[in-house]
């Protein structure tokens, strides 16, 4: 371990605030469109999230929220030089 070794590790802990309230419905149905989603789960998941009785354009609580919230931010690991670990909607990330 890198601490055992006599280096020093810079951490930042994320905590979200309501995260799963305030993803983007079109934005995260294209990253799922990514993910290779498609047909009839795909229909399913845009009818889950967009409703036709209420003007709804963000948020994905529920029990799919951690997954879709997950996958929303999934590719954030891709944009980042320092190690990094997502749980639900905590990140931890760091650097020796």
């Amino acid at each position: 371990m890198a601490l055992d070794e006599g280096y020093r590790i810079d951490a930042i802990y994320l905590d979200y605030w309501k995260a799963f309230d305030t993803v983007p419905h079109k934005r995260l149905v294209m990253k799922l469109q990514n993910c290779r989603i498609d047909g009839r789960l795909l229909n399913w998941l845009k009818d889950f999230l967009i409703s036709s009785w209420a003007d709804v354009l963000s948020g994905v609580g529920s029990v799919l929220g951690p997954i879709l919230f997950l996958i929303y931010v999934n590719d954030i690991a891709d944009l980042m030089s320092n190690s990094i670990r997502l749980f639900v909607d905590d990140t931890k990330i760091w650097k020796k």
